[in-house]
This record gives C-alpha cells, sequence and structure tokens, in this order.
C-alpha cells in the first residue's frame, strides 16, 4: 500500500497554501502540510544564500504522481523549483482514505 510523499520548499505560507489548495481542488492530492520556519542553505550563482522558507509536503496516490509534480512546478515561483518525491508504505485506513480522495469523481460510486 504505497502513497507518494512530495516535498517542495516556497517562499512563504501564501504561496504554498494556492499550490495546496489547487492540488486538493483539483483532486491530485488527499492532503497537504505546511511547516514554517524552514531554514534553506544552497549555493546560486556562485554565492551562498541561506533563505527562510516553508515546506509544502503532499500526499497523493502513485497515479497522481507526475501530474501533481507538473502542477506544482507551473505555480512554483522559484526559477529552479525543488519538487521531490517519495513513495511510503501507508497503513491500510490512510491508504483507502488518500486513495479515495485523489480518484475522479467518475470512478467513486457509491463513496
Amino acid at each position: 500500500m504505497l502513497i507518494i510523499l512530495i516535498y517542495s520548499p516556497f517562499p512563504s505560507v501564501d504561496t504554498a497554501k494556492d499550490v495546496a489548495k489547487s492540488l486538493l481542488e483539483s483532486k491530485l492530492a488527499a492532503c497537504a502540510n505546511i511547516i514554517k520556519n524552514l531554514q534553506s542553505l544552497y549555493m546560486w550563482e556562485g554565492e551562498l544564500q541561506i533563505t527562510g522558507e516553508v515546506l509544502l509536503l503532499i500526499k497523493t496516490c502513485p497515479e497522481q504522481e507526475l501530474q501533481v509534480l507538473k502542477k506544482i512546478e507551473q505555480m512554483h515561483p522559484y526559477q529552479v523549483p525543488c519538487v521531490l518525491s517519495f513513495s511510503s508504505q501507508a497503513n491500510e485506513s490512510f491508504f483507502e482514505w488518500v486513495k479515495n480522495q485523489t480518484a475522479s469523481t467518475d470512478s467513486i460510486s457509491g463513496i
């Protein structure tokens, strides 16, 4: 029972929330978490950058993974956004919930 966890840092809560809402409303994601006060250190154009960010964690099904990655990249304000996906074992009840939340309305009759 695999689910996909997607990791993507954003510059603000508002931008992360906009992406999360879009994914949830389009049934591409079942759940999103925004974690504040992330400190990111990285090299950009030859200089060390230290920036405050927020982390967006998204849970979805493997069938939706590529669409979610593309949607985040399209909506992300960074020139080179970090969008990583990981597969993870899930408990049965959570797996079923994620599956139902990300299914198209045509395929979930009776739910």
